[in-house]
C-alpha cells in the first residue's frame, strides 16, 4: 500500500468534491480506488456524520 506523502494524495485515490447536507459547506474528500457501496464521512466544519453513496 502507497502512503500518500505531504501535498501529494495517493495515486490509488481520487478526489471528490462533496457538499455537506448539514450545513452546505462544500469539502473534498478522497476515495481509494477499490472502495465500492457506501461510505461515512464526517463534516469537517459541523461534526455531523453523513453517508456518501454510489462510489465506485
Amino acid at each position: 500500500m502507497t502512503t500518500p506523502q505531504e501535498g501529494n494524495e495517493s495515486p490509488l485515490s481520487e478526489a471528490a468534491t462533496v457538499v455537506c447536507p448539514y450545513c452546505g459547506e462544500t469539502v473534498e474528500i478522497f476515495v481509494e480506488s477499490d472502495v465500492r457501496g457506501e461510505m461515512v464521512h464526517d463534516c469537517e466544519v459541523c461534526c455531523n456524520p453523513w453517508a456518501a453513496a454510489g462510489l465506485a
